[in-house]
């Protein structure tokens, strides 16, 4: 991370006037300081996460067949519903995530290019006018943050009942075998458990 925020750095200094022109500095700033830790993130969450859930995924599934074949793809039939739920809110969630970034890039640039041009603000008498811009964006940061929110909080709502709704067959089905006397309660604690995981 520290290494790709040095290369932009180098890289930022050796660009054209025009292209200083034509990107406020503290669009900049926010390029070398935060995008860079999105490197981390990348990794991490395409690279780190899935390797651990496909490895988690594997393991629970092969215990979870050796001990009920039929519980566990009544188990795995939940699965699709998951994906459907992430991919109807893929676009939403990403269109928020790119609304929030680009409103905190012009206000981050707001408050460094006034404060950089103080002098002049105040030679000027334009403190009111800046402020008032600065409210007006943090109006609109405030917004596409709750924008944000509301988007993660509803796929949050959505895969919760998904999960909660694909437990409650499993268990369902669990407790019917269990009263036929084809399934140990044991059986089926330690499969719920394994359910909680998978």
């Amino acid at each position: 991370v520290y290494d790709l925020a040095r290369d932009l750095f180098a890289r930022v200094q050796r660009r054209s006037w025009a292209a200083h022109a034509r990107h406020p500095v503290g669009d900049t700033i926010g390029r070398i300081a935060q995008d860079s830790w999105c490197v981390h993130v990348i990794v991490d969450v395409l690279c780190i996460g899935p390797g651990h859930a496909v490895i988690t995924t594997v393991v629970m599934v092969a215990v979870m067949l050796q001990l009920d074949a039929g519980l566990t793809a009544l188990a795995l039939a939940v699965a699709p519903c998951m994906v459907a739920a992430a991919w109807v809110f893929r676009k939403p969630m990403r269109d928020a995530a790119h609304a929030r970034r680009a409103i905190e890039s012009e206000l981050q640039a707001h408050v460094h290019q006034t404060l950089t041009s103080v002098p002049a603000v105040q030679a000027f008498s334009r403190e009111e006018v800046e402020q008032g811009r600065f409210a007006a964006l943090t109006a609109a940061a405030i917004h596409a943050h709750q924008r944000g929110a509301l988007v993660g909080s509803a796929y949050a709502l959505g895969s919760g009942l998904v999960t909660t709704l694909g437990t409650a067959t499993v268990m369902w089905y669990a407790a019917m075998r269990v009263l036929d006397g084809r399934l140990t309660l044991g059986t089926a604690l330690v499969f719920l458990a394994y359910l909680t995981s998978l």
